[in-house]
């Protein structure tokens, strides 16, 4: 029966180890992109990432971690627009503002966390089951959502290993 469904979702017939954690406050490094749907992110993200690691490095600051996209309103429809923000995790505030970023420093963030090993066009059934956790524990979910990129081969690798973290209330 498995030799049926690919890899990348066979790999997911076993529940993947959901957590509940709490990211400490952290200072970031962002560009937002209000009006995004999933379908859009690739193309609103092609470039941001590799012209803001350039801008980093061209001002000696070096990034804490990789990549992380911080969705607000993202429901998991093809047809919602939300706000994607593409932003790196820095020690501390630059002395000189970065003019075409914004650098904040966003709050503590509790959520349901896992790790999704596998290609983007499946990362929707590894949601399932955060959503299935966050039900299950009779928590209600937030409007914001996160993806850390902490392995980023391409987009239909089955090597990504992307953390998913999903608010909680």
């Amino acid at each position: 029966m498995a030799a049926a469904f690919p890899a990348s979702v066979r790999s997911l017939t076993h529940r993947m180890a959901v957590t509940l954690k709490t990211v400490p406050s952290t200072t970031f490094v962002m560009s937002s992109h209000e009006g995004v749907t999933i379908p859009e992110i690739s193309a609103v993200s092609r470039g941001v990432v590799d012209d803001m690691i350039a801008e980093l490095h061209a001002r000696g600051i070096a990034p804490l971690a990789p990549v992380h996209f911080i969705y607000h309103g993202a429901d998991g429809s093809l047809t919602t627009k939300f706000r994607l923000t593409i932003a790196f995790p820095i020690a501390e505030r630059p002395d000189e503002p970065i003019e075409e970023y914004e650098v904040a420093e966003l709050p503590a963030f509790r959520c349901m966390a896992a790790d999704y090993v596998g290609p983007m066009p499946d990362v929707q059934i590894a949601y399932n089951e955060i959503l299935d956790a966050i039900r299950e524990s009779g928590r209600r979910r937030s409007p914001e959502s996160r993806e850390i990129y902490k392995k980023w081969i391409g987009f239909e690798s089955p090597d990504n290993v992307t953390e998913l973290q999903v608010g909680v209330a």
